[in-house]
């Protein structure tokens, strides 16, 4: 067991992307629900509030996708 475990210690370590990469995408995921959320001031973006939200949904499931495509690899 402790050999495995050090094998796959040795694998990360050697390949980092195997974990920064699904890390940059969750740490992106958190800040567009984060900011998603927030109210923009009026008179910044020329859309209804719906669109706004509708944007903001399609980011999120854009990085979702690609989280969840990372991950089944």
């Amino acid at each position: 067991m402790a050999r495995m475990l050090m094998l796959i210690r040795r694998e990360l370590w050697e390949h980092r992307a195997l974990w920064a990469f699904p890390l940059a995408v969750s740490v992106l995921m958190v800040l567009g629900a984060v900011f998603g959320r927030s109210a923009l001031p009026a008179g910044r973006l020329p859309l209804p509030p719906e669109a706004t939200q509708a944007v903001f949904a399609i980011g999120v499931l854009a990085f979702g996708s690609v989280q969840y495509v990372t991950m089944s690899i």
